[in-house]
């Protein structure tokens, strides 16, 4: 037989004065006692009420059963369980209490010859063991005292393992394990289950912008937020950086899930304050149901995820329910992102230059680079295609290089033919915000031989406002090195004159959709007409793009549009074709064959 475990010294103090509180403020202990044998019972009961403090209210129970339906219906701070009851023999007790009452600390209470079983019942959730007859007031005290602190310093470490430091949302662990537990219960109950997969739009910007003490403080607000949108028995979980998840239980019907997604979305997009700061933050959400959309957990997340992705790709701050249509999408994305991460390597990538015209003279005086791919595995891919896909994997940063490089190299090669081009190349956001950037271009300029102003960097006026100030530096930064600045899809921002004037730029390219209605659509021409006129006062030009008719080509010219490129002049061509009207003028219009439209950007 093995030897019992050690116990604490015994302490010849009397058994009324303290070894110290449970708690900084004591307070009465509640306290279930599981105990069949009446004898054993008034010992422990009497003992507790020869303690002073903290004092010790006692409620017993003779079964195993009845002591568990008192747990449920009752407080108790802890629990002394006999392992010998009518209805429970051994370790099933302490197994039973750890499962059912998660959180109330355990000590057996058990005979000397049951000192084996004693110790699997510390392996199966007890905190402390006492031994039938040493259960004097000392040593009572005592195991009821560690019990409680022991069952206190598990939680917590419990709690850091399986919880989100910075808004105490579950983390992975925890989230995956709730998962799991509520897809069983679904099984058995015949009810549903929806996972909602939330992300946040745009999030980096506000950590870029106003830095990562600013972004930890939003994700704290839009934990809360969420919390307080649904009830209390779903569960919230922080998976990643900016990604949450909620698990909705018991449902009857998937269409349940989507009022629950529209409620945390109007929460999430009221105004945060951040310091001085009012930030505002949308989400993209996608949900998935089980068992309609997975059999499992890990296809429910994975379904959800893609219906989030979903959300994202249909302009962002939406819902989307997972359908069979978005798992074929979703393959077909993974397939592309495959596809493209090899274009590079194998020279799949290559550039189309749209010519740029000066409406007054009808003369080429540059060149908007466009991506175009290739694939050996799928043959010609549409931008609208893969450009998502690069800015979202990352991508769009070496390719982005590849692009201003050969870029520039084609420049150069126009340069010593005679021909002065000025070429215009889109950067992407995630591209003008890497480290180093400007030194990027500094250095591809000078590895060329390129001359700065012949080089023209498209941006967009989403990215502009989204951090003022540092774009403010970048773009004197890259003034500095010498390069043109444009800012690309004019009009369909938000920009604010009072900052536009603070930027270095030197043209403003009116986007395709008001050029398009220029001649039918009054609002449309009212906003062409206020960007030429914007542009004269702060000393910029001004490019129309997507032209298609002279009637529009006109109507610019008319509002002072100095720059224009569209099919009236051509589509995007390849650097041969390109050369060749750069020496021999334009062709006429109908010999532009209808299918290069669709690659014109």
């Amino acid at each position: 037989m093995t030897s019992p475990m050690p116990r604490p010294p015994r302490d010849p103090k009397p058994a009324d004065e303290s070894d110290g509180p449970v708690e900084a403020n004591p307070q009465e202990i509640r306290l279930l006692l599981v105990e069949d044998n009446p004898g054993d019972a008034y010992a422990v009961e009497t003992t507790l009420r020869n303690l002073s403090k903290p004092g010790y209210r006692v409620v017993r129970a003779q079964r195993l059963g009845e002591a568990l339906m008192l747990a449920r219906n009752d407080e108790f701070d802890i629990v002394l369980l006999d392992l010998s009851l009518p209805d429970s023999q051994g370790i099933e007790g302490v197994q039973e209490f750890a499962r059912t009452t998660t959180g109330l600390p355990i000590v057996v209470l058990t005979g000397l010859e049951d000192d084996e079983v004693a110790v699997q019942a510390l392996n199966h959730g007890a905190q402390d063991y006492l031994v039938k007859g040493e259960d004097n007031a000392r040593v009572l005290r005592r195991a009821i005292r560690y019990a409680i602190e022991r069952k206190r310093s598990d939680e917590h470490v419990e709690r850091l393992a399986t919880t989100d430091p910075l808004t105490g949302l579950a983390n992975r662990t925890l989230f995956r394990d709730r998962l799991e537990h509520a897809l069983s219960r679904a099984q058995r109950e015949k009810s549903r289950v929806a996972l909602l997969y939330l992300d946040l739009d745009r999030f980096k910007a506000v950590n870029d912008t106003f830095g990562h003490g600013a972004g930890d403080a939003l994700l704290r607000i839009v934990s809360d937020r969420i919390r307080l949108a649904v009830r209390e028995s779903d569960t919230v979980a922080r998976i990643g950086g900016d990604e949450f998840t909620v698990i909705l239980e018991s449902l009857g019907e998937p269409t349940q899930a989507k009022p629950v997604a529209t409620k945390i979305a109007e929460a999430l997009a009221l105004p945060y304050r951040i310091g001085e700061n009012e930030l505002y933050v949308t989400p993209s959400i996608g949900i998935a149901v089980y068992p309609d959309c997975a059999g499992d957990a890990e296809s429910l997340v994975r379904n959800a995820d893609g219906a989030m992705y979903a959300a994202k790709l249909q302009g962002r701050n939406g819902i989307q329910l997972f359908t069979m249509d978005m798992y074929a999408q979703s393959f077909r994305r993974l397939e592309m992102e495959g596809l493209l991460r090899r274009a590079l390597d194998e020279d799949e990538l290559y550039l189309a230059f749209q010519p740029r015209v000066r409406l007054s003279s009808r003369k080429i005086i540059g060149a908007e680079a466009l991506l175009r791919w290739k694939s050996a595995e799928v043959g010609e891919v549409f931008p609208s295609a893969f450009i998502p896909i690069a800015e979202d994997t990352g991508l769009i940063v070496p390719i982005g290089e590849w692009v201003l490089r050969q870029s520039c190299v084609q420049a150069v090669k126009w340069q010593r033919r005679g021909e002065r081009v000025v070429v215009a190349v889109n950067v992407s956001p995630r591209q003008f915000r890497q480290p180093g950037f400007v030194k990027q271009v500094a250095d591809i300029l000078s590895e060329t031989g390129l001359p700065p102003g012949c080089l023209e960097l498209e941006i967009t006026e989403s990215l502009l406002m989204t951090d003022v100030q540092g774009c403010e530096a970048m773009l004197r930064s890259l003034r500095d090195v010498g390069v043109c600045i444009s800012v690309d899809d004019f009009g369909t921002g938000y920009s604010s004159l009072a900052y536009l004037k603070r930027f270095s730029l030197d043209a403003l390219k009116i986007d395709r959709s008001f050029v398009s209605g220029i001649c039918t659509d009054s609002g449309s021409a009212a906003i062409a007409h206020a960007i030429c006129g914007l542009s004269r006062a702060l000393g910029l030009e001004v490019i129309g793009e997507g032209i298609e008719s002279e009637e529009q080509a006109a109507r610019l010219a008319a509002e002072g549009c100095d720059i224009a490129q569209g099919f009236l002049f051509s589509p995007g061509l390849t650097a041969g074709p390109f050369s060749d009207l750069l020496e021999h003028g334009f062709r006429p219009v109908s010999h532009i064959a209808l299918g290069t439209r669709v690659n014109a950007r």
